[in-house]
């Protein structure tokens, strides 16, 4: 076994978006450090703690830890169990405003990258390894290899972890399959035919519907390009309804995603004209300063057609 220093921060992170109402939603995935939450839930200390200020709290194990960050950062949980790495590769990269809330423990020196029969790390060399991808274990095991003069891809087969073996164990058994998806609502470069729409399709979204928001956004072509994006503002007073689409993503690609979507563009809440609330681009009102306001044409295609 070698082990590898590394420090981590394992925090309850909930959303800016979370402390103004009295019902709140908090998941968490098996993690040493986030235990006391699974304690905390049966025992009744949380509850007694949300009946002292008059609200609810309703604690969700999910049972894969990068599926838990992506329903956080998709708006489905107030706050998730997540080590302040994770919080900035996929929450923060999607606009999600997250504050540590509860710091669960402080890890130096306790994380290890384990071979069986091999003396040393560089022994990886051709190895299967289990992780979970994109994550800090991916980040644990980069920076170790750095250690031994080794990098990534050294001829490692990376695996995701869940429902798997450690490497080397006969029989091993493959991942089960993920068939749970997340609705996206596109309105801009994304849209079907334009030139981001790639950036669905590779990750197997299929296009759901087309539809309309609410009439209480206004849309601007942003400054810059190519590719030319539009930003979607919320304008309850002087609104109209959008062209949209809505794109069904596998919950296993969100993060990545959502972590290639550029400032000032983000990942909201996106109200739609049949009522209901969809998780979709949004935009910071500071990236519409000096932008052209076509929410006259009705959305994004019709505002290419017109140029």
């Amino acid at each position: 076994m070698k082990k590898l220093a590394a420090i981590l921060l394992a925090s309850l992170l909930f959303s800016s978006g979370a402390m103004a109402r009295d019902d709140f939603k908090i998941c968490w995935s098996i993690y040493v450090g986030w235990m006391p939450w699974a304690y905390g839930a049966e025992s009744g200390i949380v509850k007694k703690w949300a009946d002292k200020y008059d609200i609810t709290i309703d604690v969700v194990q999910i049972n894969d830890y990068v599926e838990s960050i992506n329903q956080y950062t998709a708006g489905q949980f107030d706050a998730c169990t997540m080590t302040n790495m994770d919080a900035l590769t996929i929450p923060a990269a999607g606009g999600v405003d997250s504050t540590a809330l509860i710091v669960g423990d402080f890890s130096n020196g306790n994380d290890a990258v384990i071979l069986k029969g091999k003396e040393s790390l560089a022994d990886i060399k051709g190895q299967q390894v289990n992780l979970v991808e994109l994550s800090v274990s991916h980040y644990l095991l980069a920076r170790g290899l750095e250690t031994v003069g080794l990098a990534l891809p050294v001829g490692i087969e990376c695996t995701d972890a869940a429902g798997a073996e450690p490497a080397g164990f006969p029989q091993m058994q493959q991942p089960v399959a993920d068939n749970r998806r997340i609705d996206v609502l596109v309105c801009g470069a994304h849209l079907e035919g334009l030139p981001l729409n790639w950036q669905l399709t590779e990750r197997g979204a299929v296009l759901k519907s087309r539809a309309r928001t609410k009439p209480c956004y206004r849309m601007y072509a942003l400054a810059g390009g190519p590719p030319f994006r539009p930003g979607l503002i919320m304008d309850e007073q002087n609104g109209a309804a959008i062209d949209v689409e809505i794109w069904s993503v596998p919950s296993a690609a969100f993060g990545s995603f959502v972590a290639g979507i550029p400032a000032p563009l983000g990942i909201g809440k996106v109200l739609v004209e049949d009522g209901s609330v969809v998780t979709g681009f949004i935009c910071e009102p500071r990236g519409v300063e000096g932008a052209t306001d076509i929410t006259n044409l009705g959305g994004w295609k019709a505002y290419l057609a017109s140029r």
